[in-house]
């Protein structure tokens, strides 16, 4: 996976955390399963005009706009880095455990884990 993949995931990690640092609901499994959803349609598997929700499930309207702010700003980085990679290289790009947050929270504290991109059609 390429460094500038990987920077893009870096500062989308870090931008999570700083919406975290305020709103602790970041890491609930209703929230989890919202922005795993975006990433979802917005990157692994693109939907074509597919665009983000207004709301995560977060607990004020704030946190819920950070959240959209710091997706759209990966998506627009990170989209057109993976144009060539399949469904699972952006899978496993997304989820590498190498790119954590400032604080070392990885991928998976923020969206879960799965193991491979066909988990999702069962």
């Amino acid at each position: 996976m390429t460094a500038d993949l990987n920077q893009a995931l870096q500062d989308f990690l870090n931008d999570l955390n700083d919406v975290a640092e305020d709103h602790g609901e970041i890491f609930d499994t209703a929230v989890r399963e919202n922005l795993f959803e975006a990433v979802y349609l917005g990157f692994l598997v693109p939907r074509a005009g597919y665009k983000l929700p207004d709301r995560f499930g977060m607990y004020s309207e704030a946190a819920n706009a950070a959240i959209k702010t710091a997706l759209q700003k990966y998506l627009d980085a990170a989209v057109p880095l993976a144009a060539d990679l399949t469904p699972q290289e952006r899978l496993d790009a997304f989820q590498n455990p190498e790119v954590q947050t400032e604080d070392g929270l990885t991928p998976d504290e923020f969206f879960g884990w799965i193991e491979n991109i066909t988990d999702l059609s069962n």
